[in-house]
């Protein structure tokens, strides 16, 4: 699977999708995207989301649905993550997970719905 045209080949990539999302976030296919990219004598391991977003303008429900939801998506994230690092992984590689987590680090646990 290894793509050499690029200044940094990706080794190994995949796409691990969530089991679920809820509300409107049911349409998209969310997941994890892994990538192992190797940068001159190292790897980076490479992981991209995009959680459940909360819905703060609807109703308690869909807020307290969308927020476990999320808290899933976290665990399963973490479960991924595992997995893939546990045949990946050796001590000098780097490892990144970045993306939309869909959280406001500032205000979030004092957010209600409205």
């Amino acid at each position: 699977m290894l793509i050499y045209n690029l200044r940094f080949p990706i080794i190994t990539y995949n796409f691990s999708t969530f089991r679920y999302g809820v509300i409107a976030d049911a349409l998209a296919q969310k997941g994890l995207l892994y990538a192992k990219i190797l940068i001159k004598d190292t790897f980076l391991h490479l992981f991209s989301t995009h959680l459940q977003a909360s819905y703060y303008s609807s109703n308690p429900y869909h807020w307290d649905v969308s927020f476990s939801t999320r808290m899933y998506q976290i665990e399963q994230i973490s479960n991924i993550m595992k997995e893939t690092l546990r045949n990946e992984y050796s001590k000098k590689d780097k490892i990144i997970l970045v993306g939309d987590f869909n959280v406001d680090a500032m205000s979030y646990k004092y957010k209600l719905p409205v």
